[in-house]
């Protein structure tokens, strides 16, 4: 039986939203996305085709890759983000393109998974993506903060949850770092992925990927994502000859049948049949039950974009986040707070206002005093004065 230092039956959760801005160290958000893509284009083209080493094969099949890769990036380029994009394919029945697009995506996804961070550029630009770590190391630094002194043992102060919107392994990382260190990526998915782009771990952490996630069965054997051979894991996607079914048929007409697992994991929060038929998904209703039970949320790296707004309210509601503490961490936090505070219809209540706070300082991630239960230490350590 595990001891614990701080009753849980007692505390009400701590629940965490992430957006984009939860990942800038190691994945571009919104600003910075096109140009990283166009990057990863580059090196398609410079280190793969232009380069030596490579099969006539292999640069025939990345080749294909370059040229879907172009004309999504002209795409990208016209849109104000890859979302609007998407939607638009989604609203004029494109549905194959969609599948066909994703794919690309994932690889892209992947690719950046697996790139090295470098050093900050001599001369820093606002729309170019620096990458700064392999994984962002402030997830790291959360899941240790809100882990007890128990040595050899992982049990946090508090039930944590995780609401997050991103296509980035920073979280699952993380937490395979310090819940299951010495297994491969493979293994700890197979072990925390319940239902629906739910995890959970131990029945203490749950991570809810209300837009689908991103991930690579490439992946499943690996145990990190240190310095991996980029290229053959992508070539080992692209190889089969039907895999960019369009570019050898000259149709987009193809089956499910034709579509990739991983890529398809990727999921907007427009897609999924329960909207069509008036219903919310069941990550919504399990994000609605977890804020409901939330002394905290922290909210970081989330702007509350326009294409989530229907999932967003339908887990934000007043009588959901009652007097619940909500605290915004971002470096534009005062103009998301408003945001907050009138998308969802809450400038009204008094009271919930003013438990709106914010935190412009994003060099680690906020984790409120009140989990640790300093009240139960300080009845110890008064106990053990006398």
């Amino acid at each position: 039986m595990r001891g614990f230092l701080i009753n849980q039956l007692f505390m009400k959760e701590l629940t965490y939203i992430l957006g984009a801005g939860a990942s800038f160290q190691s994945i571009p958000i919104v600003k910075t996305f096109s140009n990283r893509f166009n990057e990863f284009l580059t090196w398609i083209e410079n280190d793969i085709i232009k380069a030596n080493g490579f099969s006539a094969d292999e640069k025939q099949k990345f080749g294909i890759l370059l040229d879907l890769g172009k004309r999504l990036h002209s795409s990208f380029e016209s849109h104000q983000s890859f979302d609007t994009y998407f939607k638009k394919l989604f609203h004029t029945g494109q549905k194959p393109k969609i599948s066909e697009d994703k794919k690309v995506l994932n690889l892209y996804f992947i690719w950046e998974h697996l790139s090295v961070a470098v050093p900050k550029p001599d001369k820093y630009d606002d729309f170019k993506f620096w990458k700064q770590s392999v994984i962002d190391k402030r997830y790291d630094a959360l899941i240790a903060g809100f882990l007890q002194p128990l040595a050899n043992e992982k049990v946090p102060y508090c039930k944590i949850n995780f609401i997050t919107w991103n296509y980035d392994l920073n979280l699952f990382m993380s937490l395979k770092n310090y819940f299951s260190p010495n297994t491969k990526i493979g293994d700890f998915f197979d072990q925390i992925n319940k239902r629906n782009g739910v995890w959970e771990i131990q029945n203490e952490i749950t991570v809810i990927n209300m837009n689908g996630f991103f991930y690579s069965t490439e992946f499943a054997v690996l145990s990190t994502l240190d310095y991996p051979n980029i290229h053959q894991i992508i070539y080992s996607k692209i190889k089969d000859e039907s895999y960019f079914k369009s570019l050898n048929t000259g149709s987009f007409r193809y089956s499910a049948s034709d579509q990739d697992e991983d890529a398809e994991l990727i999921k907007f929060a427009w897609e999924n049949d329960k909207l069509a038929e008036g219903m919310f998904p069941q990550q919504v209703i399990l994000a609605n039950n977890k804020i409901a039970s939330s002394e905290n949320i922290i909210i970081i790296g989330y702007t509350f974009p326009l294409y989530n707004r229907l999932l967003d309210l339908a887990c934000l509601e007043q009588k959901y986040i009652g007097s619940t503490r909500i605290v915004i961490q971002d470096p534009s936090a005062e103009i998301i707070r408003q945001n907050l505070l009138d998308y969802y219809q809450l400038s009204d209540n008094d009271a919930l206002r003013k438990n709106v706070k914010t935190i412009k300082d994003c060099e680690s991630f906020y984790i409120p005093s009140n989990i640790f239960g300093i009240s139960e230490y300080r009845k110890k350590f008064d106990a053990a004065r006398y």
